[in-house]
């Protein structure tokens, strides 16, 4: 399994820094894996100690203790495994195994949301509320629509911190009823005013970290979709948006318990979208979006468009929709264990971290264990599903991935781990970094 090899460096040098092993792109659920080492030595030149638990586990020297010894047929298998690869046990330093996930475990529960809340909504009917209307909101938007939407809700409520309500027999989440997210709807004036013809194609939008819709105001946005005639329709992203940034902060000053609502809150704002890109074919028919008695909104012409934050879960979006064949992931990646400790973003969060776990490895240690949970509600766990291997009832899509050199927010690392899993082209003349070769990369 191709990887690459780092001392962590996010407290700074210290000595007890971790050193981290990272796969170069997804690993494959249900699969074990065997890790194991040799030839290291400190930064004296000395070969690196083996601990006692290991030395008796390669050397058959009997212990009394029973969790080394409840492990002795485990490693006894490992050993046999790599002697067959070419590693005898008499070279080895250190030695593992571990097994990851089944696709089933790590993505049903999204896939569930999905397929029973849009069958709800198609048989109860999709509905909004409008809450604001600015006609001529700029020279490049001919009008800007704010309001509610109905959602089938799958948390305990809709407020930061709650959790799926799962099924003990199924495991699968429970519908909870009926909820509302907010959406921004803004129609370019180069549509309304003949520059290009109506009805005209949407872009489903993506906010960055702790963002909201309201990025769709942004001068940038504005004149990007009045440039190419596009609508722009964009919600808030449960779990990581501005909203809940108050209960994220609270959690990393008191309790990391409570680190499973991030996850969960993230599945239903990744639901929330699907329903949104649905919702466009009854907005198509509201006289507010009709200008001299022609529709704006073609709600069969609709693309996704995400950044940062939208980027990295715009990868589940592109995972799980129906309605968009092509999307374009805006410095993207994962997994977030890669991403946050390089993210100039998590420095408050990491900070506050390091007053309550002073300890390095501990810190990294956390954040390895709480990705597992991410997993079901995050990027890694659906990275290989949009191009092949796609989910149950849901057609392949087509992406691009733009990462930044040097992005201090989002590591081009993740960026990179996360296109090789998608099964992404490189494009010729790609920027590099000095003379590195990208590795995985079909030129």
């Amino acid at each position: 399994m191709a990887h690459w090899v780092e001392i962590d460096r996010s407290s700074g040098p210290t000595a007890d820094s971790t050193l981290l092993l990272w796969p170069a792109g997804k690993l494959k659920y249900g699969t074990r894996y065997i890790v194991a080492m040799r030839s290291l030595r400190d930064t004296s030149g000395l070969p690196v100690q083996v601990s006692s638990a290991f030395t008796a586990f390669r050397d058959k020297i009997p212990t009394s203790d029973p969790d080394v010894e409840l492990r002795r047929a485990t490693f006894e298998d490992i050993f046999v495994r790599l002697a067959k690869a070419g590693w005898s046990r008499s070279q080895l330093q250190i030695a593992w195994d571990f097994t990851t996930a089944s696709r089933q475990a790590t993505t049903q529960g999204l896939v569930h949301m999905r397929d029973d809340g849009l069958a709800r909504l198609d048989k109860e009917g999709y509905s909004y509320t409008i809450l604001e209307v600015d006609n001529n909101y700029s020279p490049q938007v001919a009008k800007r629509i704010v309001g509610l939407y109905k959602i089938p809700l799958y948390l305990e409520s809709e407020l930061p911190g709650a959790y799926l309500v799962i099924d003990p027999t199924t495991g699968l989440p429970v519908f909870q009823g009926w909820g509302e997210a907010v959406f921004e709807l803004t129609i370019p004036t180069s549509v309304t005013n003949g520059t290009f013809s109506s009805p005209a194609p949407n872009v489903v939008y993506g906010h960055g970290l702790f963002g909201s819709h309201e990025e769709l105001q942004y001068g940038t946005y504005q004149r990007i979709q009045a440039k190419y005639g596009w609508n722009f329709i964009g919600t808030d992203m449960w779990g990581l948006s501005e909203i809940d940034v108050p209960f994220v902060a609270d959690m990393f000053l008191q309790d990391m318990s409570p680190f499973r609502t991030i996850p969960d809150r993230c599945s239903q704002g990744v639901l929330n979208t699907l329903v949104l890109t649905r919702l466009l074919r009854k907005l198509a028919t509201d006289p507010l979006t009709q200008f001299n008695g022609k529709p704006a909104i073609d709600p069969n012409t609709v693309y996704y468009n995400g950044n940062s934050q939208g980027g990295i879960g715009g990868n589940i979006v592109m995972a799980l929709t129906q309605d968009i064949e092509r999307g374009v992931l805006g410095v993207p990646g994962a997994s977030y264990d890669i991403l946050l400790p390089r993210s100039k973003d998590f420095v408050i969060l990491f900070d506050i971290l390091k007053a309550r776990y002073w300890s390095p490895m501990d810190r990294i240690n956390m954040l390895t264990v709480v990705q597992q949970l991410w997993e079901r509600g995050g990027p890694a766990g659906y990275m290989d599903a949009i191009i092949d291997n796609t989910l149950p009832n849901t057609p392949k899509h087509s992406v691009i991935a733009q990462y930044g050199l040097g992005d201090c927010q989002v590591t081009w690392l993740g960026a990179l781990a996360m296109s090789r899993s998608i099964g992404c082209n490189m494009y010729q003349g790609n920027l590099q970094v000095g003379n590195e070769t990208l590795y995985g990369f079909p030129m």
